[in-house]
Protein backbone atom coordinates (compact mmCIF):
# COMPACT_ATOMS: atom_id res chain seq x y z
CA UNK A 1 0.00 0.00 0.00
CA UNK A 2 2.80 2.45 0.91
CA UNK A 3 4.64 1.59 -2.32
CA UNK A 4 1.50 2.18 -4.38
CA UNK A 5 0.87 5.53 -2.69
CA UNK A 6 4.48 6.58 -3.23
CA UNK A 7 4.24 5.69 -6.94
CA UNK A 8 1.03 7.71 -7.31
CA UNK A 9 2.54 10.76 -5.59
CA UNK A 10 5.73 10.50 -7.67
CA UNK A 11 3.67 10.23 -10.87
CA UNK A 12 1.62 13.29 -9.95
CA UNK A 13 4.77 15.28 -9.21
CA UNK A 14 6.29 14.31 -12.56
CA UNK A 15 3.13 15.27 -14.44
CA UNK A 16 2.97 18.60 -12.60
CA UNK A 17 6.65 19.29 -13.32
CA UNK A 18 6.23 18.58 -17.04
CA UNK A 19 3.02 20.59 -17.52
CA UNK A 20 4.32 23.50 -15.43
CA UNK A 21 7.36 23.90 -17.69
CA UNK A 22 7.07 27.29 -19.35
CA UNK A 23 8.77 27.53 -22.73
CA UNK A 24 8.27 30.65 -24.77
CA UNK A 25 6.05 29.96 -27.76
CA UNK A 26 7.78 30.69 -31.08
CA UNK A 27 5.90 33.16 -33.28
CA UNK A 28 6.73 31.13 -36.38
CA UNK A 29 8.44 27.90 -37.24
CA UNK A 30 8.23 24.39 -38.57
CA UNK A 31 8.71 20.95 -37.07
CA UNK A 32 7.84 17.27 -37.42
CA UNK A 33 6.05 14.89 -35.10
CA UNK A 34 3.93 11.84 -34.50
CA UNK A 35 0.43 11.51 -33.13
CA UNK A 36 -1.12 8.35 -31.70
CA UNK A 37 -4.93 8.01 -31.84
CA UNK A 38 -7.69 5.76 -30.64
CA UNK A 39 -11.15 6.17 -32.13
CA UNK A 40 -14.74 5.06 -32.20
CA UNK A 41 -16.70 4.99 -35.43
CA UNK A 42 -20.02 4.38 -37.13
CA UNK A 43 -19.79 2.40 -40.37
CA UNK A 44 -22.35 2.04 -43.14
CA UNK A 45 -21.28 -0.55 -45.72
CA UNK A 46 -23.24 -1.06 -48.92
CA UNK A 47 -21.96 -4.28 -50.38
CA UNK A 48 -18.34 -4.44 -51.48
CA UNK A 49 -18.34 -1.18 -53.44
CA UNK A 50 -19.45 1.56 -51.02
CA UNK A 51 -18.56 2.47 -47.45
CA UNK A 52 -19.14 5.51 -45.26
CA UNK A 53 -17.47 6.02 -41.86
CA UNK A 54 -18.01 8.74 -39.24
CA UNK A 55 -15.33 8.77 -36.53
CA UNK A 56 -14.21 10.51 -33.36
CA UNK A 57 -10.44 10.12 -32.80
CA UNK A 58 -8.52 11.26 -29.73
CA UNK A 59 -4.82 11.21 -29.10
CA UNK A 60 -1.59 12.88 -28.06
CA UNK A 61 1.11 14.72 -29.99
CA UNK A 62 4.81 13.90 -29.79
CA UNK A 63 7.15 16.55 -31.20
CA UNK A 64 10.59 17.57 -29.99
CA UNK A 65 10.17 21.31 -30.69
CA UNK A 66 9.31 22.71 -27.24
CA UNK A 67 8.57 26.15 -28.74
CA UNK A 68 5.92 24.64 -31.04
CA UNK A 69 2.27 25.50 -30.36
CA UNK A 70 1.34 21.78 -30.34
CA UNK A 71 4.18 20.58 -28.05
CA UNK A 72 2.67 18.16 -25.48
CA UNK A 73 -0.87 18.78 -26.82
CA UNK A 74 -3.80 16.42 -26.76
CA UNK A 75 -5.97 16.29 -29.87
CA UNK A 76 -9.52 15.40 -30.91
CA UNK A 77 -10.44 14.92 -34.57
CA UNK A 78 -13.96 14.31 -35.84
CA UNK A 79 -14.32 13.31 -39.46
CA UNK A 80 -15.88 11.18 -42.15
CA UNK A 81 -14.68 9.15 -45.07
CA UNK A 82 -16.48 7.81 -48.11
CA UNK A 83 -15.01 4.88 -50.03
CA UNK A 84 -15.98 3.76 -53.51
CA UNK A 85 -14.31 0.62 -54.87
CA UNK A 86 -11.67 0.80 -52.14
CA UNK A 87 -10.56 4.39 -52.85
CA UNK A 88 -11.64 7.00 -50.33
CA UNK A 89 -11.68 10.67 -49.46
CA UNK A 90 -12.05 12.01 -45.96
CA UNK A 91 -12.62 15.38 -44.31
CA UNK A 92 -12.69 16.56 -40.74
CA UNK A 93 -11.82 19.03 -38.02
CA UNK A 94 -9.26 18.76 -35.21
CA UNK A 95 -8.80 20.67 -31.97
CA UNK A 96 -5.40 20.56 -30.27
CA UNK A 97 -5.39 21.43 -26.57
CA UNK A 98 -2.11 22.70 -25.16
CA UNK A 99 -1.01 22.01 -21.55
CA UNK A 100 -1.97 25.62 -20.65
CA UNK A 101 -5.52 25.07 -22.01
CA UNK A 102 -5.14 27.18 -25.17
CA UNK A 103 -6.49 25.51 -28.30
CA UNK A 104 -5.57 25.33 -31.98
CA UNK A 105 -8.15 24.42 -34.61
CA UNK A 106 -7.49 22.68 -37.92
CA UNK A 107 -9.46 21.58 -40.96
CA UNK A 108 -8.16 18.57 -42.93
CA UNK A 109 -8.64 16.45 -46.03
CA UNK A 110 -7.11 13.14 -46.97
CA UNK A 111 -7.19 10.40 -49.58
CA UNK A 112 -6.30 6.76 -49.45
CA UNK A 113 -7.03 3.18 -50.27
CA UNK A 114 -8.75 0.86 -47.79
CA UNK A 115 -6.20 -1.25 -45.95
CA UNK A 116 -3.26 0.79 -47.24
CA UNK A 117 -3.19 4.15 -45.43
CA UNK A 118 -4.02 7.81 -45.80
CA UNK A 119 -2.17 10.92 -46.91
CA UNK A 120 -3.48 14.41 -46.38
CA UNK A 121 -3.15 18.06 -45.49
CA UNK A 122 -4.55 20.26 -42.75
CA UNK A 123 -4.72 24.02 -42.39
CA UNK A 124 -4.67 25.80 -39.05
CA UNK A 125 -7.88 27.84 -39.03
CA UNK A 126 -7.71 29.56 -35.64
CA UNK A 127 -7.10 29.18 -31.97
CA UNK A 128 -7.62 30.58 -28.48
CA UNK A 129 -5.42 32.43 -26.00
CA UNK A 130 -1.80 32.70 -27.17
CA UNK A 131 -2.76 30.75 -30.33
CA UNK A 132 -5.51 33.11 -31.50
CA UNK A 133 -4.98 34.00 -35.15
CA UNK A 134 -2.61 31.10 -35.89
CA UNK A 135 -2.07 30.18 -39.53
CA UNK A 136 -0.08 27.44 -41.19
CA UNK A 137 -0.40 23.94 -42.55
CA UNK A 138 0.32 20.28 -41.88
CA UNK A 139 1.18 17.41 -44.22
CA UNK A 140 0.45 13.99 -42.74
CA UNK A 141 0.27 10.27 -43.35
CA UNK A 142 -1.72 7.85 -41.22
CA UNK A 143 -1.43 4.11 -40.73
CA UNK A 144 -4.15 2.05 -39.04
CA UNK A 145 -3.20 -0.29 -36.20
CA UNK A 146 -4.95 -3.14 -34.41
CA UNK A 147 -7.31 -1.53 -31.90
CA UNK A 148 -6.82 -2.08 -28.16
CA UNK A 149 -10.35 -3.45 -27.63
CA UNK A 150 -13.47 -4.48 -29.54
CA UNK A 151 -15.06 -1.40 -31.15
CA UNK A 152 -12.01 0.85 -30.69
CA UNK A 153 -9.71 1.64 -33.58
CA UNK A 154 -6.11 2.81 -33.38
CA UNK A 155 -3.75 4.65 -35.71
CA UNK A 156 -0.51 6.58 -35.85
CA UNK A 157 0.08 9.71 -37.91
CA UNK A 158 3.43 11.17 -38.90
CA UNK A 159 3.45 14.81 -39.89
CA UNK A 160 5.41 17.93 -40.74
CA UNK A 161 3.90 21.33 -39.98
CA UNK A 162 4.48 25.04 -39.94
CA UNK A 163 2.85 27.88 -38.08
CA UNK A 164 2.74 31.63 -37.80
CA UNK A 165 1.26 33.60 -34.92
CA UNK A 166 0.27 37.28 -35.16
Amino acid sequence: MKTCLALIITSLLLVTAVTAEEVELAKAGSAAGTCGFTDTSQVLAQGKEYLHVNYDARGIVATDNKASPIYMASVQCVGALKAIKGEFKEIGLCTYTRPDGDQIHGSYEGTGKLGVGVKGTMNWVGGTGKCEGITGSVEWTRTSLKGPAQGIGASVSNFTYNWKLP
